[in-house]
């Protein structure tokens, strides 16, 4: 990232703490994303998270900071993301998808196939929460991708999106 990138962000930072005082920006949460597929190397991902925690907590220091884990259905993380393993002390969350897409072959439609799907988001929730265990690391995890693979609209918008406010308290 240029500098000119953290340069401006921390001009939005003073003007909107000037604007709406330290209590309310104290309460902002910031999410680091770079996606799975990236040709950008581990310790430069890291480097620049460091860089934005650094600078967030300058201006407020409960200002909270996550990024986003690729976790993958076979329960690994890529080479280009495990620098959040190791630096997990930093981060104050994490963010992840679970969508069922990902692993139904619609050329291949089976019962099975969407049986797996109908649980896939608690499953894989589940298997993130595993894999952070036997690596030492107990943070907040924030869902920001999911699919609900049902037809009935009124369902998904009103079901769906209600219980994903109550997804914390769930897992």
């Amino acid at each position: 990232m240029k500098i000119f990138y953290f340069e401006q962000l921390a001009h939005f930072l003073r003007h909107s703490i000037q604007v709406f005082g330290h209590s309310f920006v104290a309460s902002w949460a910031f999410m680091y994303y770079e996606p799975e597929q990236t040709l950008v190397r581990a310790d430069e991902l890291r480097r620049v998270f460091l860089r934005l925690k650094r600078l967030l907590v300058k201006f407020e220091p409960a200002i909270q900071l996550g990024t986003f884990i690729p976790f993958s259905e076979r329960a690994t993380v890529p080479k280009s993301h495990q620098w959040v393993l190791e630096t997990s002390d930093q981060v104050d969350f994490l963010t992840y998808n679970a969508n069922p897409n990902e692993i139904i072959d619609f050329s291949k439609e089976t019962s099975i196939t969407f049986q797996n799907a109908e649980r896939f988001t608690l499953t894989k929730t589940k298997k993130l929460k595993q894999y952070l265990k036997k690596h030492g690391i107990q943070k907040k995890l924030m869902l920001i991708n999911w699919n609900t693979l049902t037809g009935n609209t009124r369902y998904t918008n009103g079901t769906f999106f209600s219980w994903s406010f109550n997804f914390g308290s769930f897992v």
